[in-house]
Formats: C-alpha cells, structure tokens, sequence
C-alpha cells in the first residue's frame, strides 16, 4: 500500500514538472513567432 503512494506521488511531481517545463517551452516558441512576425513587418 505504501509502495504505492509513493509511486502515485512520485509519478504526479514528474507528470507536474513536465507539464511546466512544456508550457514554458510552448511559451519560448510563441514569443519567437511573434518576434518573426513583428521584424517581417
């Protein structure tokens, strides 16, 4: 039973910092768009 909370929580900080480390990145990829788009103009 213990072995398995552990391993729920474990795995929830993972999924957590991945997502972050995603939505960080989708933002990176955004700002380089916008900024194309802006020196095109």
């Amino acid at each position: 039973m213990l072995l398995f909370v552990l391993f729920t929580y474990f795995t929830y900080k993972w999924i957590v910092r991945v997502s972050k480390r995603q939505a960080e990145e989708t933002k990176k990829l955004e700002e380089e768009i916008l900024n194309r788009k802006d020196t095109h103009s």
